[in-house]
Order: structure tokens, then C-alpha cells, then sequence
């Protein structure tokens, strides 16, 4: 959709060749915001070997993550977890609106980041 709200699921999705045989590459996405705030990074866990070729990665945010805000993201690639040998600054910029939502408040919440983690409530008498 063309409105991101605090819910929204996010999917950024690089296609990228690989010009030589047996590389091992880490793919990497930065997000900040437009104070120049690092927001986070997410990576691959460890290198992956690639050989030549054009391939297409994911990396799948989900909903509810960010806060309102704008963003920028920034893509980087590393050789043996070590060499920077590619970097993208301001690939894509996004805004993150708010939701309504049944309490009734609205506006942006204290803090970078806004998740929704599992609350469990116990009685115990």
C-alpha cells in the first residue's frame, strides 16, 4: 500500500550479481532516521558463499517495529565478515504514519522503536 503505518509489515528486497566465483558475502540493511539516528541493522547471521551470478535477497520486518518517523536505509555488502566492498547510503526513504487505534491515544511514543511484544496476564490467587 502506499501509506506505511506503526503496523505495517515490511519486505525489502535487493537483487544484486555477484562477478566472481567463491565469495563469501554478508548482506546488510541500516535503518536510520533524519536525525542521522542508527535505528538498528540486520545482517546476514554469518557470510554466505556465493558464486557468479545475479541473486535476490529478503529481509522481512514485521509489524508493529518502527516508530513514526522517516527513514532512510542504507545496504552494504562484506566480504569474509570483514571487508566493506559495497555500500548504498539513502537507497530508500519511508515515512511511518500512525494507526488508529481503540484506546484513543494517537501520536508518536516515547522511544526509536515501537514493538508490540506478547503480554501474558496471570492471576494468581
Amino acid at each position: 500500500s502506499d501509506i506505511i503505518t506503526v503496523n505495517t509489515s515490511l519486505l525489502f528486497c535487493f537483487i544484486f550479481e555477484v562477478s566472481k566465483d567463491n565469495l563469501n558475502l554478508s548482506i546488510a540493511i541500516e535503518i536510520h532516521n533524519l536525525n542521522g539516528e542508527h535505528i538498528f541493522t540486520s545482517a546476514f547471521p554469518i557470510a554466505q558463499k556465493f558464486d557468479k551470478g545475479i541473486f535476490e535477497t529478503n529481509c522481512h520486518i514485521p509489524g508493529p517495529f518502527l516508530n513514526i518517523g522517516t527513514y532512510t536505509t542504507h545496504i552494504q555488502i562484506v566480504k569474509d565478515n570483514l571487508e566493506l566492498i559495497h555500500r548504498e547510503t539513502d537507497v530508500l526513504v519511508f515515512e511511518v504514519s500512525d494507526t488508529v487505534r481503540s484506546s484513543g491515544f494517537t501520536g508518536k511514543w516515547p522511544g526509536i522503536l515501537r514493538p508490540s511484544f506478547k503480554w501474558e496476564i496471570v492471576k494468581n490467587d
